[in-house]
């Protein structure tokens, strides 16, 4: 009798826990949402039109946050720094690419600002940088992915711009693969038919495919081909000119406009 009283008392209080959490869910979603159109969408929609227009993509001026928190973080005994970055956003320049490294080489001279006799040796400054992947219900949903070709080519430039900066010995520069993210995008931009390619995939031994020593490109490429999809993302082409309207559904409000 007491076991069963006690799982009893258990059962209660998980289901007590349960309510509790989806109650609180309930009232957070609206309060999130709320935040999130009122702090951040003035932003992403900035991004959006000019995107549309052409036009650089507005940035937050962090170049001061960052080489401060470096530098507060270097008085306090650390001498390394890792950086991330996403390359191939709508409207990019060669001047954007070239900035990953010299922020790096930026961050760097701060560590040697220190007095000598107050450093930890040597400062290791690491940059990895992503490609852009187009995600379904996100403010960028229909911009253009570049090629794997295009996004191999631009991680050449940030790394010879790495091989100029003053302190390229303290400096690190890592890319993700372009494969991955060609599949990314096939799969982020596919409908419910890429699950078959995956299925496929793994039937041809694709299972460890996270780790890069295990990834087998060409297995999904035979997949796509098995399947008969595509093998790569088919939105490189500058899509339709849509309406600024058009792309607030990211925002679950199609009405939402900027007062």
């Amino acid at each position: 009798d007491g076991t069963m009283k006690k799982k009893s008392l258990m059962y209660k209080s998980l289901t007590q826990f349960i309510v509790c959490v989806a109650i609180l869910l309930l009232l957070a979603t609206p309060l999130f949402y709320w935040l999130t159109k009122s702090f951040y969408a003035e932003d992403m929609i900035d991004i959006i039109e000019a995107v549309q227009q052409g036009k650089p993509v507005p940035a937050l001026d962090l170049e001061e946050d960052i080489l401060h928190g470096a530098g507060e973080a270097f008085k306090g005994g650390w001498n390394q720094v890792k950086l991330y970055f996403m390359l191939g956003l709508p409207t990019e320049t060669q001047e954007d690419m070239e900035g990953i490294a010299v922020l790096a080489d930026k961050v760097a001279r701060r560590y040697y600002e220190i007095p000598k006799d107050q450093r930890n040796g040597k400062c290791q400054i690491t940059a990895s940088s992503s490609f852009f992947v187009p995600k379904p219900f996100s403010p960028l949903q229909w911009a253009t992915m570049q090629p794997m070709e295009e996004y191999i080519r631009r991680a050449g430039i940030v790394q010879e711009a790495f091989r100029n900066q003053l302190n390229r010995k303290s400096l690190r520069y890592n890319w993700h693969t372009a494969e991955v993210t060609v599949l990314e995008g096939v799969f982020a931009r596919g409908d419910r038919k890429v699950g078959k390619v995956l299925e496929e995939a793994y039937r041809l031994g694709c299972i460890y495919d996270a780790w890069d020593e295990y990834f087998d490109y060409d297995k999904f490429v035979e997949g796509c081909k098995e399947c008969g999809r595509p093998h790569h993302f088919n939105g490189y082409d500058e899509s339709t000119e849509l309406e600024t309207e058009d792309y607030y559904i990211y925002y679950h409000n199609q009405n939402y406009k900027r007062g």
